[in-house]
């Protein structure tokens, strides 16, 4: 099978499972629905295969300081003598 699939210019990835009937794929696909994903169904040779995808829908950025901003002790300096 394949991993991912183009529908309508949207990518979905495969989730890996071949499920034995419909109503096997209805239960996870009902999972999926509930925790906001898009599902596509594909039925191949008495297999059910779902497809999913999530759009992005909120992005946080979390500043952290890093090793450059870290403040240094006194008397100490991040930079080598060579």
């Amino acid at each position: 099978m394949r991993k991912s699939i183009l529908v309508d210019n949207s990518k979905y990835m495969w989730d890996g499972v071949e499920y034995a009937g419909e109503a096997e794929a209805g239960a996870a696909a009902e999972k999926y629905a509930e925790a906001r994903f898009e599902i596509h169904r594909i039925a191949e040779e008495g297999k059910v295969y779902l497809f999913t995808r999530r759009v992005v829908t909120e992005v946080k950025v979390h500043a952290t300081q890093g090793p450059a901003e870290a403040a240094q002790p006194e008397g100490e300096s991040r930079r080598s003598s060579t």
